[in-house]
């Protein structure tokens, strides 16, 4: 999209890129198998886990003391999985794919809303000035017609001038609305896009 150098194409995409719902849903995605595939790295190596603990009571052996006492214990562990038929090496690599192909598809997501967006923008710019073009049409038929009116009020030109510079307005009045309902249609679905109310 920076080939066109047009700065409202290049925000409309930064805006996308940053605000699309479903790039932030990919991006997510992304995040999740990253978390998994660390988790899934983790089990190679062995656990060490620290346990700790304190008790007061004045019941002992299974049966009731006099004096109450107080213990205290500190309990290391060290536990570790050989990983004899490779299950986590192939959980490992398994995560690994699952982030590269989220990563990936959020990519594709990426330039399939560049993509749209750019090509929404230009159809967009296309829809206005042919709007514009039909307003300028009007606008000539309306002094076209009002001319021939004229002269036709003057009996210069027979009244099927008249009828033909009323059908060629008439069909450029009908012109308008149909250009300006594309331009809002247009700019909803860029709205969406945009992860924005249209």
């Amino acid at each position: 999209w920076e080939f066109f150098n047009d700065p409202v194409l290049d925000t409309l995409v930064v805006h996308a890129l940053v605000y699309n719902r479903d790039v932030q849903m990919a991006a997510k995605r992304i995040d999740q198998a990253r978390a998994y595939w660390g988790m899934a790295k983790a089990d190679i190596w062995p656990i060490l886990d620290i346990q700790a603990g304190a008790s007061t009571g004045n019941f002992a052996g299974g049966a009731l003391n006099t004096n109450t006492q107080t213990s205290y214990y500190v309990a290391p562990s060290l536990s570790w999985e050989i990983d004899f038929w490779g299950k986590y090496r192939r959980l490992s690599e398994s995560a690994q794919a699952d982030l590269l192909a989220s990563e990936w598809g959020l990519r594709s997501m990426q330039i399939s809303l560049i993509a749209d967006v750019s090509s929404l923008y230009f159809q967009l710019l296309d829809y206005q000035n042919r709007l514009a073009v039909s307003n300028k049409t009007l606008e000539l038929r309306l002094n076209s017609l009002n001319i021939i009116q004229m002269r036709f009020d003057e009996g210069i030109v027979p009244e099927i001038d008249v009828n033909q510079a009323e059908a060629q307005w008439a069909i450029a009045v009908a012109s308008v609305p149909s250009y300006e309902r594309a331009i809002a249609q247009t700019q909803y679905v860029i709205s969406i896009l945009l992860g924005e109310n249209p």
